[in-house]
């Protein structure tokens, strides 16, 4: 019979291996949002090269940049609301696939795997938390906020463009950069001028599309750990959920405190259910795996 310890271990590696699979989910899924900022660019573009007067028009643009902003910012919500749902399925059955390691200690009423009515009440609970607005702000309210200040420096730069009497072509190329930027040439001076005119700001990518793939990692993450938390909350045999530092962790940061604190007088790093912390930092990508009381583990 393996050790406590040496369970813990296996139950550690079950939840990486469910977290490689929201890798791959998280890449797939960043695909999506690439797809909706390339085709709402080629709109825009469009409308512009078929105007002849490009200053008559500004107003005129404007506006249909800002349809066309709010119509993408409900998409990519979807997108992103979709992304963490999967990741919340991982998060539940990578917790019922730990918790099978445990089960030759449990009594034999304690039910590891959940039915699909356990599952849908799991699920939909996880759903509801991921949902809950963070600093009052919710989800499409941050993915607004962030094609927002896109659409505000855009409107600058057309009618700045505009005094310059820049040309169309010019115009819808960098209109690009600023909603997805890809391989930019920073060796060239136009594009080296470009990034001094229109600096993506401390602590933010270069395009819209780019901070919205950090939203989206973020938010799955998070999603992955509340999936795991509903799951535990059900269980009476869990003492609590422990935070882990991914093996990647570049350098310390609240994180370490995280992993290290007893706030619940548990252990090291070990929080209730019901208070696991939310994601500390952006591109948060430790995990929490369950701890199971000790008159349940094997002697």
């Amino acid at each position: 019979m393996p050790t406590p310890e040496q369970l813990a271990a296996q139950a550690k590696k079950i939840v990486q291996r469910s977290q490689r699979q929201l890798f791959l989910v998280q890449i797939a899924d960043e695909a999506k949002l690439r797809r909706l900022y390339r085709d709402s660019l080629k709109k825009v573009n469009a409308k512009i090269l078929m105007l002849k007067d490009f200053p008559k028009h500004l107003e005129r643009i404007q506006d249909d940049l800002e349809k066309e902003i709010a119509r993408l910012s409900k998409r990519a919500t979807t997108v992103i609301e979709g992304s963490n749902k999967s990741a919340i399925k991982l998060g539940i059955h990578s917790s019922v696939d730990s918790m099978i390691l445990y089960k030759k200690g449990f009594p034999t009423n304690f039910k590891v795997r959940l039915d699909s009515e356990a599952f849908s009440r799991v699920f939909t609970q996880a759903v509801r938390a991921a949902s809950v607005p963070i600093e009052n702000i919710s989800l499409s309210g941050r993915v607004w906020d962030i094609n927002r200040i896109a659409l505000e420096d855009l409107n600058r730069h057309l009618a700045r463009a505009m005094a310059q009497g820049r040309s169309m072509s010019e115009i819808t190329q960098e209109i690009r950069r600023f909603l997805i930027f890809p391989d930019a040439d920073l060796r060239k001076k136009k594009w080296r001028l470009f990034i001094k005119q229109n600096p993506p700001g401390r602590g933010v990518y270069r395009s819209a599309s780019k901070n919205l793939q950090r939203v989206l990692r973020t938010e799955s993450n998070r999603a992955f750990r509340l999936g795991a938390a509903e799951y535990a909350k059900e269980k009476k045999w869990v003492k609590g959920v422990k935070w882990n530092l991914s093996p990647g962790h570049p350098e310390p940061d609240v994180c370490d405190e995280l992993s290290h604190s007893n706030y619940y007088g548990l252990g090291e790093g070990i929080f209730t259910a019901d208070s696991v912390p939310d994601s500390p930092h952006p591109h948060c990508i430790c995990f929490t795996t369950m701890v199971v009381k000790d008159k349940y583990l094997p002697k």
